[in-house]
């Protein structure tokens, strides 16, 4: 008997702390939903968190392997990331899954290029990688 009398009580502590993690949550889905409607109107910001990027008062959502890439290009923005190191940060296979790469970049260039970004112009480098640099520059693919 008490064994059961714990089990209830373990039960009403969990759930307790069940309801405090959610009432966070919706706290901090409410925190996320106000910065990312208006924080963002006239400077490129690409938010990791949320897997959104901002430019020109509007924003496009990513696909986690999109924002992956991104990240990686943005941190090492104007040098080449290559296919390589894309395809295992992706957990590709170097080798045979180049084309999905392709396929991820391509996407994510279409959603990047709704924005008008000139900040963030991904350019191919033919058989080596990707790297981001302004619009301005001449663009060989």
């Amino acid at each position: 008997m008490n064994s059961a009398r714990d089990r209830s009580e373990a039960i009403g502590v969990i759930a307790d702390k069940l309801t405090e993690l959610a009432v966070e949550l919706r706290n901090l889905a409410g925190m996320i939903r106000e910065t990312s409607s208006h924080d963002h109107d006239d400077e490129s910001v690409f938010r990791a968190d949320l897997r959104r990027h901002f430019s020109n008062g509007e924003s496009v959502d990513l696909s986690e392997t999109e924002a992956l890439i991104f990240k990686a290009l943005i941190e090492r923005k104007g040098l080449l990331v290559s296919k390589t190191e894309l395809c295992e940060l992706l957990g590709l296979d170097p080798v045979t899954q180049q084309r999905n790469l392709k396929a991820y970049v391509f996407r994510l260039k279409a959603k990047l290029g709704q924005l008008g970004d000139s900040e963030m112009n991904i350019r191919s480098v033919r058989g080596a990688g990707y790297t981001i640099e302004t619009a301005t520059a001449d663009k060989v693919d």
